[in-house]
């Protein structure tokens, strides 16, 4: 058990931001609950081997208490219903990455994530090219998309030694940034920008950049689950 769990520890983090981005952000009810439950599954068995300490597990508790009160007084419980879902399915998400790291082989995530640039860079400048909404790979609306991206720039900006391909897709994907103009977007790159400059004067924390990025506007699982990763990395940095 254990060392099964070891094996998909590698893959996990790669996996649920890829299939969340494959997925369109996972914005339907359906396709969440497609997404939310091998995810749950991996928390689970995250949990059930590495037991998190009081103090994470009381921020857990607590929050949950006040998302299922806020169900209980909603005015339209059946609306709210999706949005406490999400909520109670990244909360077990970040407690498991509290536990332990969930980034036992680091370059294993930073091959996901230049998997993901590259496919985001393509499509988008192929959307650019069509004269469509720059959406990317995240349907509904364009500043989703544009703080995607802003947050994979920034990822890679702030890694210690990037590759040359990471080089290349961190300016392929702030001159879409900066093309798109969105508001959100640039925002987040702007944000991104000053913290990689900080970041190359500390000890480097595995996409801390990413999640702060993904900060502005986390309203799909892409960026909520950026936002969790961004945590569990400096928790364990």
């Amino acid at each position: 058990m254990i060392r099964w769990l070891n094996t998909t520890q590698k893959y996990a983090a790669g996996f649920l931001l890829a299939t969340a981005l494959v997925l369109g952000g996972t914005k339907s009810p359906v396709i969440f609950c497609i997404w939310a439950l091998p995810a749950l599954g991996w928390s689970m068995m995250v949990l059930k081997a590495h037991h998190p300490d009081r103090h994470t597990l009381g921020y857990f508790l607590a929050f949950n208490a006040g998302v299922l009160l806020s169900q209980i007084y909603s005015l339209d419980a059946t609306t709210s219903l999706f949005w406490t879902a999400q909520s109670i399915v990244f909360s077990c998400l970040w407690l498991a990455m509290q536990s332990t790291s969930p980034f036992p082989e680091e370059e294993i995530f930073w091959r996901t994530l230049q998997v993901l640039g590259a496919v985001t860079v393509f499509v988008t400048t192929w959307q650019w090219i069509k004269q469509t909404p720059p959406y990317g790979l995240l349907p509904i609306n364009p500043n989703f998309n544009a703080v995607w991206m802003a947050a994979l720039s920034v990822a890679f900006l702030a890694k210690a030694r990037p590759q040359r391909l990471e080089k290349f897709l961190c300016l392929g994907l702030t001159l879409l940034v900066i093309l798109g103009r969105s508001r959100s977007g640039l925002l987040a790159l702007l944000a991104g920008i000053v913290y990689a400059v900080h970041q190359h004067h500390r000890k480097p924390s595995l996409v801390w950049g990413l999640g702060l990025a993904a900060g502005p506007e986390r309203d799909d699982a892409v960026h909520r689950l950026a936002f969790i990763l961004r945590a569990a990395a400096d928790e364990h940095s």
